[in-house]
């Protein structure tokens, strides 16, 4: 129990610290967990647990989730798009199969990175250098 224990504490402080959008559904493409920051962008509420992943797509204009999570479930490939979302933002979508430790396939990861701020980090960075 104490293992188990110290492993969800561990899957818990991981998965807060990510500064990415994450969100894990299973093989019913159903929200299983999601990151803090997920949590934020994409308006989830505890609710949203076993809810379906389509209710992504709203932000994610002009892709299906659930499509992308569906194929690279059966397929085990990932997948890895650039997308503009509803916040008028660019961001990388990867959606990843999701393998247990011993490489059963139990569902998706869905990644989203903010390119827009990415970018604008990396020139701000890029700046200082230039004062230095």
């Amino acid at each position: 129990m104490t293992e188990l224990q110290l492993a969800n504490d561990d899957l818990h402080n991981v998965l807060s610290a990510i500064g990415e959008a994450i969100v894990i559904v299973g093989l019913d493409l159903r929200i299983r967990r999601y990151t803090h920051v997920a949590e934020e962008m994409l308006n989830l509420v505890t609710g949203d647990i076993g809810r379906s992943v389509s209710q992504l797509n709203a932000f994610v204009m002009g892709e299906r989730v659930e499509e992308l999570a569906s194929r690279v479930i059966e397929y085990l490939r990932p997948i890895e798009k650039q997308v503009l979302c509803a916040d008028r933002r660019q961001y990388r979508i990867r959606v990843l199969p999701y393998k247990t430790l011993d490489h059963a396939i139990k569902g998706a990861v869905i990644i989203l990175v903010d390119l827009d701020a990415h970018a604008a980090l990396t020139a701000a960075r890029g700046a200082q250098q230039g004062e230095s």
